[in-house]
């Protein structure tokens, strides 16, 4: 998004509707702009704990093009192009899918959507209390955090037939984790040249050389939590955690020994601390475990070790290895463990293993992401899927969901516009009604 373009909506904006002494009696609620009151003509009102105005009050005061095709709005101005959805919380906004509390509306003929979203998309910052919302231009950019999640990930067997060498061709269309604050996968190979090989059906190992590919992509962190980090038994693991900490890459979920393999990782940036657990959860996810869901010790592990990071973390991100592959909906023990864990103390749970996409649900003040599917996936021969990346944007203390979609092309991933990402997000959205509060 070009920052320089939207601070020009914004100001256009702002000049226009500003009127000095108008409040919105109808709706007592009034809308500042640095203490100035702004007018709308058609009253504003509160849903969810949201304040929805008209969006073509918005645009035609933006100098903005607002078209309607019976379907959805859109509203375009320079390179900014919004697209809302009547009766729906995803939004399309700079090419990504945003998740919000409440969706768009159609009231007496006008399309109302969330203030908060629009202003501060444009680059302002919000404030709601006593039925007022103040909005300060500009917003200090420098508080919001962003925070990606992508699915599993192997560099290894097809991968590396494909690339090579080639370190920056992996990541040449996807710069997107360069531009977040953090960016984490689940790392699905062990990273060595050594070990002995476990009998199993499949085995990955990743050339440590291909460190380079995770680093030139962006990657910050990964969890190591899965059933393929010891396909080369003890050493392989071992190699992998020396690989990692001598590049400057993050882990969870996997050390030396079970107390190591606990241990969180935090961030420290923007005033705000990011913390990070990693477990497998699979069908034979601990060695404590016969059934899936039945080791109270297992669970009694992560309970404990989530209520401790939420005493030293501000946000607190779980990442579960787990479920079904193949299978769309997670299993019951998958969100019972999910919702222990959110009523610990986490604020995100992050899941993969599957191989395929699965539904979003929120959960009291979480959100669970059941299985991103597969990322850049070497392990076996398809050479296009589509997927998609989570983001976790946080501005202060308010918490924004968003979903990019992804397509990899021949171990490539690059970011699909709305008419071709429109398949990824509905199978999404189809997964997500098996939940009573869906996040999409």
């Amino acid at each position: 998004m070009a920052v320089n373009n939207a601070i020009k909506i914004l100001i256009i904006f702002f000049s226009i509707l500003i009127l000095p002494g108008i409040s919105l009696a109808e709706s007592e609620i009034t809308i500042k702009l640095n203490n100035r009151v702004v007018f709308s003509d058609a009253a504003p009102f509160i849903e969810g704990g949201r304040v929805l105005v008209p969006l073509q009050v918005i645009g035609e005061a933006a100098g903005a093009e607002v078209k309607w095709n019976g379907q959805r709005a859109t509203l375009t101005k320079e390179q900014i192009t919004i697209e809302v959805i009547p009766g729906s919380k995803v939004i399309w906004a700079g090419g990504r899918v945003f998740c919000l509390d409440v969706p768009a509306r159609m009231k007496n003929g006008r399309l109302f959507v969330p203030l908060r979203f629009i202003s501060e998309f444009l680059g302002g910052e919000v404030k709601f209390q006593n039925k007022t919302v103040e909005i300060k231009y500009p917003a200090s950019q420098e508080q919001e955090i962003t925070l990606n999640f992508a699915g599993d990930t192997t560099l290894a067997w097809f991968f590396e037939e494909f690339v090579k060498d080639n370190f920056d061709y992996p990541f040449a269309l996807f710069p997107s984790f360069k531009q977040a604050d953090i960016t984490m996968l689940n790392l699905e190979n062990p990273v060595t040249t050594r070990g002995k090989k476990v009998p199993k059906q499949f085995n990955f190992r990743m050339n440590p050389k291909y460190i380079q590919v995770l680093l030139k992509g962006g990657v910050d962190i990964v969890n190591l939590a899965n059933n393929h980090v010891g396909d080369y038994g003890p050493q392989g693991i071992l190699d992998t955690l020396n690989f990692l900490d001598a590049a400057g890459i993050k882990h969870v979920g996997a050390g030396e020994n079970l107390k190591a393999a606990r241990n969180p990782v935090i961030f420290s940036l923007k005033q705000k601390k990011i913390g990070f657990l990693g477990y497998f959860g699979g069908k034979d996810y601990a060695a404590t475990t016969s059934k899936p869901g039945t080791s109270p010790c297992y669970e009694q592990y992560i309970i404990e070790d989530i209520k401790k990071l939420k005493q030293k973390a501000d946000v607190v991100v779980v990442n579960f290895h787990w479920g079904v592959e193949r299978a769309h909906y997670p299993e019951p023990y998958q969100i019972r463990l999910a919702h222990q864990a959110i009523d610990a103390g986490a604020d995100l749970i992050i899941g993969h293993h599957p191989h395929v996409l699965q539904g979003i649900e929120r959960y009291k003040n979480g959100v669970i992401v059941y299985s991103l599917g597969n990322f850049i996936f070497g392990g076996n021969s398809r050479r296009e899927h589509d997927t998609f990346v989570f983001q976790l944007i946080i501005k202060g203390e308010q918490k924004q969901y968003a979903l990019i979609p992804v397509r990899v092309k021949n171990w490539q991933p690059y970011w699909l516009d709305s008419e071709e990402g429109e398949g990824v997000i509905s199978s999404i959205q189809i997964y997500s009604k098996y939940f009573p509060d869906s996040l999409l």
